[in-house]
């Protein structure tokens, strides 16, 4: 394994292909051969996979017909060898193990009712009452045992099996328990469709880096009505009913809903992937939305905002708000505008205004021109002195000492505009905070980004 051992270890959890099975809707059961005709859709996965992923030297696949024939034909294809492991045998579901799903609605109906929730994602695995079904905590004992014998091997895998084993893995590498709000669910997974675990080596925690799993998130563009024109913006959905919504405020300059280097997605897929649904728009006169940059402001932002927030607000009532850099400043408006609904705010670089941080961000020369002439440019952006005079409001930290929302803020310790005013002095006007220190990284997080994602998931998981 030499020639892996500077590699991030790498999980790839690979339904098998179309089996006779799945032809007959069957839950469970001892398994079938593959239909006809799906060698080349396996040669097409097999092709996909040496693309985008580093060496792997092993194929586990589960006892069953219609892995081990799916693992011999990925074997061929790029050429590793495969093994077969009973630790990856297939939950028991009891009494409906083995039978149709019409069977099961015909000789235990109720049962059929709790597959179906199950199946979509309405009821956890602890809901799932089936009389002489394998126990859903012992389930999960056996696969977190399995799952540690992997890391400490240090190998990258692909794993072949069934639906259940598949989604036992992959709740458990993304933290969910069975526990009551644990949010381990069923995940919709068609056959051959996969997922791309990464670990960093920086922990035990393994991310999902990569995904063909079409329900797993959902994009949606949607346009909303601002006060000068159209905000355009992406929803993230999860394939789960949403235990709420997180909406991003971007920061003042360069950033849009993107982010820098991607940033602002990568945290979207994160919230999605424990449930929630992220909403991410441009701001007037950035990225895809209507107007000019330098028509933009503080005050102009806080009601747009408020207007999409607003639209949030119809679709569910738990919003968590998400601010980065300059954006903070509007979310800690936000949140006291609407108590109920935000409880708790995520912070990156927090960024609250005073005369060095200014300096930081605007050169003495674009300052100069601002105070001489109302507007100046900064880089390829114009700006105007309205911005100046927000930003380096103190009101803020009045508006922080009202706020009584959660406070989470991460913060790289090589940021390029940070000064220990603004945080010490957030700090210092809230009694609710939890301070997260990401050594190395600069304001946008451009270095050290796995540890960044590895807090962050720790931190929704807590919440």
């Amino acid at each position: 394994m030499s020639n892996n051992i500077n590699m991030p270890q790498t999980i790839v959890l690979l339904r098998h292909a179309r089996a006779i099975k799945n032809e007959q809707n069957q839950h469970g059961g001892s398994g079938t051969p593959l239909s006809d005709g799906v060698t080349e859709d396996i040669n097409i996965i097999a092709r996909q996979l040496s693309c985008i992923i580093p060496k792997i030297e092993t194929i586990l696949y589960s006892p069953r017909k219609q892995c081990e024939q799916t693992a011999e034909i990925l074997k061929e294809q790029l050429h590793i060898k495969i093994k077969e492991l009973q630790e990856l045998e297939p939950i028991n579901l009891g009494i409906a193990d083995g039978l149709s799903e019409q069977e099961v609605i015909n000789n235990f109906p109720e049962i059929g009712v709790q597959l179906s929730k199950w199946r979509n994602g309405e009821i956890e695995i602890n809901q799932l009452k089936i009389s002489g079904m394998t126990d859903c905590y012992s389930w999960y004992v056996q696969g977190e045992a399995f799952i540690e014998k992997l890391i400490e091997s240090k190998e990258s895998y692909i794993i072949v099996a069934s639906r259940s084993i598949l989604v036992l893995l992959f709740n458990l590498l993304l933290g969910r328990t069975p526990q009551i709000g644990g949010n381990y669910r069923e995940v919709k997974w068609g056959n051959l469709e996969y997922a791309v675990f990464t670990n960093n080596g920086i922990s035990q925690n393994f991310h999902l880096s990569t995904s063909s799993l079409k329900n797993v998130l959902e994009e949606q563009l949607c346009t909303i009505r601002g006060t000068l024109g159209n905000l355009r913006g992406v929803i993230h959905k999860s394939v789960y009913p949403p235990k709420g919504i997180a909406l991003l405020v971007h920061g003042y300059f360069t950033s849009n809903k993107q982010g820098p280097e991607n940033l602002y997605v990568q945290i979207a897929r994160i919230f999605a992937n424990f449930g929630y649904e992220f909403w991410r728009f441009d701001s007037y006169g950035t990225g895809d939305s209507d107007g000019h940059f330098y028509q933009s402001s503080y005050k102009l932002r806080l009601i747009d905002y408020n207007i999409i927030l607003e639209y949030a607000l119809k679709q569910h009532t738990n919003i968590i708000i998400l601010g980065h850099s300059a954006g903070t400043n509007i979310a800690v408006r936000l949140a006291n505008m609407y108590p109920t609904n935000i409880q708790t705010l995520f912070f990156l670089s927090p960024s609250f205004g005073n005369i060095s941080y200014i300096d930081n961000l605007i050169s003495k020369d674009t300052q100069t021109l601002l105070f001489k002439h109302r507007f100046a440019q900064r880089r390829t952006q114009i700006i105007q002195y309205d911005f100046i005079e927000q930003i380096s409001s103190e009101e803020i930290y009045t508006e922080v000492s009202m706020c009584s929302a959660k406070f989470i803020l991460f913060y790289g310790l090589n940021d390029e505009y940070y000064d220990e005013y603004s945080i010490n002095h957030l700090i210092k006007h809230t009694k609710n905070f939890v301070l997260v220190k990401i050594p190395k990284c600069g304001h946008n997080f451009l270095n050290e980004r796995d540890v960044l994602f590895e807090k962050l998931n720790f931190e929704i998981l807590k919440h």
